[in-house]
């Protein structure tokens, strides 16, 4: 197989808000998932005076909005972070929490950018521990690579476009998707159509029925285009 071109739903925003119907996908995210344990001091709320605490729920409020900081600040402009499962215990209103569990998703279609956002992931999460008092543990649960896809088909999904006068941008793919994992084998190129207002993998996932005709045809010429080589 020579070349290989995956249509799919964009899963993010940027398409529906600029009012667009195709995006011409440059780059596919890598990732990294860390899961952060931090554990302190469980104690009654009322009698624990505040300089007696180590409060990991406290630590991870820091480094969760440290992360989103540094991000923005540190990262490249593709960077982005997640901290989207929390478990705190014994999770009781009047009891200072015991033990955090987090877990930090972090992308990017650069892996310095990657790297850069991990490091100073890790180092904030040893600066909170010593600081509160806190024993930590960082877990590298899973990553996969940022990958480039194919110039070549890039060009052709991209003549075709601008030959039936369609509204387009390039855009990278924050998610991963199966076409990652065959870069090194073939070829790859994709193509988005919108996603209304972002949303995906929800009920309310939708895009507009115009706009999946219109990636249909550009799938199907691109693919003519590339076969006839």
């Amino acid at each position: 197989m020579e070349y290989l071109i995956e249509l799919h739903i964009e899963q993010g925003g940027i398409l529906d808000t600029k009012n667009l119907s195709v995006g011409v996908v440059e780059a596919i995210a890598g990732m990294r998932t860390y899961k952060i344990v931090l554990e302190g001091v469980s104690n009654h709320a009322g009698s624990t005076p505040m300089y007696l605490r180590n409060d990991p729920l406290v630590g991870a409020a820091h480094i969760i909005a440290y992360l989103e900081k540094v991000v923005k600040t540190k990262g490249l402009s593709t960077s982005v972070a997640t901290v989207g499962k929390i478990s705190c215990e014994p999770n009781v209103p009047n009891i200072i929490p015991g033990k955090i569990e987090f877990y930090v998703d972090i992308r990017d279609v650069e892996e310095i950018g990657i790297k850069s956002v991990s490091d100073e992931l890790i180092g904030k999460v040893e600066e909170v521990a010593e600081e509160y008092g806190l024993k930590f543990s960082i877990k590298l649960l899973g990553e996969s690579p940022a990958v480039k896809l194919s110039k070549d088909v890039i060009d052709v999904i991209e003549q075709v476009v601008k030959s039936k006068d369609y509204p387009y941008t390039s855009i990278n793919s924050g998610a991963v998707h199966d076409s990652a994992m065959l870069v090194d084998h073939t070829k790859v190129g994709m193509i988005f159509v919108p996603s209304i207002d972002g949303k995906s993998h929800c009920p309310e996932e939708h895009t507009n029925l115009q706009d999946i005709k219109l990636g249909c045809n550009v799938l199907l010429e691109s693919a003519i285009k590339l076969a006839n080589r």
